[in-house]
C-alpha cells in the first residue's frame, strides 16, 4: 500500500514551523555554550578540564536518549514525542539557573540535553511522515538552516542578555521559551501525529520492520559504518567546539574580548545558515546524478577541514574569516541523514536517524571532554596556553581527516 501525501500545504507549512521553532531553541540552548564558559570557569573556579566534563554532560544525555527517541518517534509520532522532551528541556533549564553546585548544574545540564535531543530527530522523522520523499533533501537543509540562523542571531543579543541579567537569566528565559514550544507542538499536532504515524507505519509495511532488524541492522551495515567514523570525529567534533571550546579558543588564544568573540560567532552562525541553504539548493538538483551527493560531502568536508587547520593556525587571529569559511563548508553534513534514510524503510526512519545521532552525540560527549582534559594536561605540565590548545584542536583535526579518509574509501562501493 502507498503512502498518500495529502496535507494541505498550509498544515505542512505549519508542521515545518514548529518543528523549525524547536531546532531553532535546541541550537540556541548549543550555541550559548561558548559565551557562558569563562563565566562558568570564573564563578565556579573551573579548570579546562573540569569545563570540559560539566559541558559534556550534555552530550552524553544526547547520546544515551537517541534510541529510545527512535523507538518512540516510530511508535508514537514526532510531534508527540518533541513536546514531552522540550517539556524536559524547560525543566533542565530552570534548574541550571537556579543552582550553585556543580552537581545540580549538572543535572540541569543533562535535562537539557535530554529535552532537546530529538529537535532535529523528529523534524526528520516528520518530513518521512507527511512530506513527498522527493523533498527530504531540500527540507533536511533547510531545517539545518535554521539551525545556522540560531547560532548566526542567538550569539550577539545572548551576549547583551547577559550583560543585563547575567548566564542565570538568559536560561530562565529560554526555559520558559522551551514551555511554550512544548505547549504548542502538543496543541497543534498531537492528534494528527498518531493519525498520521499509524497510517504511515502500515502503508510501509510492520514486516519491513520486521525484516529490517531494526537498530541491529542498521548498525551492521556497510554504508552507515561508512558515515560513523565521520559521525563520531567529524561532527562529534564539531559540535563539541560549537557548543563551547570555539568561546575559549577565540578569548585564550585569539585575543578576543567576550563581545568581540560573540561577534566572530555570529559570523561563523552566519556562514552556518548559508552553507545549509547553499547544500540544500545543491542537492536538490543532482540528487539523481550518480554519485554527486557523495562528492558534494568529501569535497566540503574537504575544505571545512582545512578552514579549522587555518584556525588553528593562529595565522589570523583577529580575523572571523577562516571561521565563516569552517560554518560554510559544514553544511554538508547534512547530507549523512537523507542518505541513510533512503537506504533503509521508512517505517525505522526514526531509528535510523537517532542511530547515526547516538554516535555523532556520544562523540560530542567524548570529544568536548577530552579536549578539555587534554588541553588542562598540557597546561599542568608547563606547555604555554596557545600552544596546548593548538596541539588539542590539532589532534581533533588529525582524527576528522582520517575519518574522512576512511568514508571515501569504504563508501565507493556502495
Amino acid at each position: 500500500m502507498q503512502v498518500s501525501f495529502t496535507t494541505p500545504r498550509h498544515r505542512l507549512a505549519l508542521i515545518f514551523a514548529l518543528f523549525a521553532a524547536g531546532y531553532f531553541l535546541s541550537y540556541s540552548f548549543r550555541s550559548v555554550g561558548p559565551l557562558i564558559a569563562p563565566d562558568l570557569m570564573r564563578e565556579l573556579a573551573l579548570d579546562a578540564g573540569e569545563l570540559g566534563l560539566l559541558a559534556s554532560v550534555y552530550f552524553l544525555a544526547f547520546a544515551i536518549a537517541q534510541p529510545f527517541i527512535g523507538i518512540a518517534m516510530d511508535r508514537h509520532g514526532p510531534a508527540r514525542v518533541n513536546a514531552v522532551l522540550f517539556a524536559t528541556a524547560a525543566a533542565g533549564a530552570l534548574l541550571f539557573a537556579t543552582s550553585e553546585g556543580i552537581a545540580a548544574l549538572a543535572l540541569g545540564r543533562a535535562l537539557i540535553g535530554l529535552g532537546v535531543s530529538g529537535a532535529l530527530m523528529t523534524a526528520l522523522k516528520a518530513f518521512v511522515v507527511w512530506f513527498p520523499p522527493q523533498q527530504r533533501e531540500a527540507l533536511s537543509g533547510s531545517m539545518m538552516a535554521v539551525g545556522g540562523i540560531a547560532a548566526m542571531l542567538v550569539s550577539i543579543p545572548a551576549e547583551l542578555a547577559m550583560r543585563a541579567i547575567g548566564w542565570r537569566g538568559l536560561f530562565v528565559i529560554m526555559g520558559v521559551l522551551s514551555l511554550v514550544v512544548a505547549a504548542a507542538l502538543w496543541w497543534q499536532l498531537a492528534a494528527d501525529d498518531a493519525v498520521e504515524t499509524r497510517s504511515h507505519s502500515q502503508s510501509s509495511g510492520m514486516e519491513a520492520l520486521a525484516a529490517a532488524g531494526g537498530f541491529r541492522s542498521i548498525f551492521g551495515s556497510r554504508i552507515f559504518m561508512a558515515y560513523a567514523p565521520l559521525a563520531f570525529f567529524g561532527s562529534g567534533g564539531f559540535t563539541a567546539v560549537q557548543s563551547l571550546w570555539a568561546g575559549p579558543w577565540l578569548i585564550e588564544v585569539a585575543g578576543h574580548t567576550r563581545a568581540s568573540a560573540a561577534e566572530v560567532l555570529f559570523a561563523y552562525g552566519l556562514a552556518l545558515f548559508a552553507g545549509y541553504l547553499l547544500v540544500a539548493f545543491i542537492s536538490a538538483r543532482i540528487r539523481d546524478v550518480a554519485g554527486a551527493p557523495r562528492q558534494l560531502y568529501i569535497a566540503s568536508l574537504a575544505i571545512a577541514y582545512a578552514a579549522l587547520a587555518a584556525i588553528i593556525s593562529n595565522y589570523w587571529p583577529s580575523s572571523s574569516l577562516p571561521w565563516f569559511a569552517y560554518g560554510l563548508a559544514l553544511g554538508a553534513g547534512m547530507l549523512a541523514y537523507p542518505a541513510l534514510t533512503r537506504v533503509f524503510p521508512a517505517a525505522i526512519a526514526g531509528r535510523v536517524v537517532t542511530a547515526y545521532n547516538v554516535v555523532m552525540f556520544a562523540g560530542g560527549f567524548v570529544l568536548q571532554w577530552a579536549l578539555g582534559a587534554l588541553i588542562q594536561a598540557l597546561l599542568d605540565s608547563g606547555m604555554a596556553k596557545q600552544f596546548a590548545y593548538q596541539a588539542s584542536f590539532g589532534a581533533l583535526l588529525a582524527t576528522q581527516v582520517a575519518a574522512l579518509g576512511w568514508f571515501w574509501a569504504i563508501s565507493r562501493s556502495h
